[in-house]
């Protein structure tokens, strides 16, 4: 036993060196949840039974704990037994005793820094559940009986059985149960060293002193006071990963920071384009002196025609309509103008056809909705389009299928139409190439 103990401590010292040496996160003010195993060995004082360390056997030992800063608050499953035989004047004395405790105890971490070697201490409040047994016969069921001459025979020390008797030896079964299903109340007081393997596992040596509240786990009262009993273990702990808290340590030749002669105010009203708006809420870095913005630091567009109203000249244009880079609303001559440019009503369906990928810059917005003014022009003007079905050849049967009107005319309303139809799965007369087709033909021919 002495010998395991020794290599747990080596282990412990090698492992908590190398802790040292490497940086670890510092799980301070973290509440965690842990599962602890190791072995547990007794020291036992009744009023007949002795049995020191040296000869008790290692048990397993559990434990489900909470550590929360510097505390930990742990239920043990502890199992344990203790046994001892005597040789009496007229009779063979032995028993054991076979329990487990369990309760609640408390323990405090005197250091807070969970990468560091520390000392504990800590109480608690257990219930010893027991049974006691002792061994009476052998294992053919012959009782024992201690003879004057030191022997153990299977009948009593009688005159007419010196002849019959026969030398027994002792099984060590403890096969009568002399003591079933009791408890008592235990009052541990420990102390110990726990200290980081890993940032998951942590090694536990705890000595601990119960206090028992009964007097017969060795089966006998012939004594005052109550049995004592203290112990000895070793175990390791696994840290359940809560969302934690890491610590940035600095390192040691880090500059020193006096905060005190920081002006946080002054910070806090920093405003780098001198809008009027603090940089921490400016939405918009950069706008240009003087320009008129919102609470977010944005210049204000008042029609929102992307002009921005400190250079827009007409800053009530109507809604929807295309505009110059100064914010004016184009004319209807421009719009039929732009619409005798082939070039331009291609460029105008790609951009409606893929919104996110505009080929001009955000400054020279083109509203989106442009098109619809488009085509109320164009029904207001049915002339345009008769001029240009002059111009192109008779409409191939197979784009009919987008000449929704039946005009002959293949309009930007249409080719929208069908770009919608494909992109939701509602196209069965025609597919992707078709309509690429289509929009080829409207930009070469129309």
């Amino acid at each position: 036993m002495k010998r395991i103990l020794a290599a747990l401590l080596f282990t412990f010292s090698a492992s908590y060196l190398d802790a040292q040496q490497t940086e670890r996160p510092v799980f301070q003010n973290a509440t965690r949840l842990q599962l602890g195993a190791g072995a547990v060995i007794y020291r036992f004082r009744g009023d007949e039974a002795t049995q020191n360390f040296s000869n008790s056997k290692v048990r397993p030992a559990l434990e489900l704990a909470v550590e929360h800063k510097a505390w930990k608050f742990s239920i043990p499953v502890n199992p344990g037994n203790v046994a001892w035989n005597k040789n009496g004047p007229d009779t063979i004395i032995n028993f054991s005793s076979s329990f487990v405790c369990t309760g609640l105890n408390v323990q405090w971490r005197i250091l807070r820094d969970d990468r560091k070697l520390s000392p504990f201490i800590g109480a608690g409040y257990n219930m010893m559940f027991y049974n006691v047994n002792s061994d009476f016969r052998n294992s053919a069921g012959s009782e024992y009986h201690l003879w004057t001459d030191g022997s153990i025979r299977n009948l009593e020390e009688l005159p007419q059985n010196v002849d019959d008797a026969v030398i027994i030896q002792r099984d060590y079964k403890y096969e009568t149960r002399v003591v079933s299903n009791q408890n008592m109340t235990v009052y541990p007081l420990f102390a110990g060293l726990s200290g980081p393997l890993t940032d998951k596992i942590q090694l536990n040596v705890t000595y601990s002193l119960l206090f028992i509240q009964g007097d017969n786990l060795d089966n006998s009262v012939t004594t005052k006071g109550w049995d004592r009993m203290s112990s000895i273990s070793v175990g390791l702990s696994w840290t359940i990963p809560p969302k934690r808290k890491y610590i940035y340590k600095q390192p040691d030749n880090a500059p020193i920071i006096d905060y005190n002669s920081v002006d946080f105010e002054a910070i806090d009203a920093q405003d780098e384009d001198d809008d009027g708006v603090p940089d921490l809420i400016d939405r918009c870095y950069g706008t240009p002196k003087g320009a008129p913005v919102n609470e977010f630091g944005c210049t204000t567009d008042s029609d929102g025609d992307g002009i921005p109203d400190f250079v827009d000249v007409q800053p009530d244009s109507p809604e929807n309509v295309r505009v110059h880079n100064d914010g004016s609303a184009w004319s209807d001559e421009e719009y039929q103008k732009y619409t005798n440019d082939s070039l331009s009503y291609f460029v105008q369906m790609l951009r409606k056809v893929n919104k996110n990928s505009r080929p001009y810059p955000v400054k020279k917005y083109i509203p989106t909705t442009a098109y619809q003014h488009w085509n109320s022009i164009l029904e207001a003007h049915p002339e345009w389009i008769k001029e240009r079905l002059a111009k192109a050849d008779p409409l191939p049967s197979e784009f009919k299928v987008f000449d929704t009107d039946k005009n002959g005319f293949l309009s930007i309303s249409e080719l929208e139409n069908a770009v919608n139809r494909l992109f939701d799965g509602n196209s069965k007369t025609f597919d992707e190439n078709l309509l690429r087709k289509a929009i080829e033909y409207a930009f070469r021919n129309q």
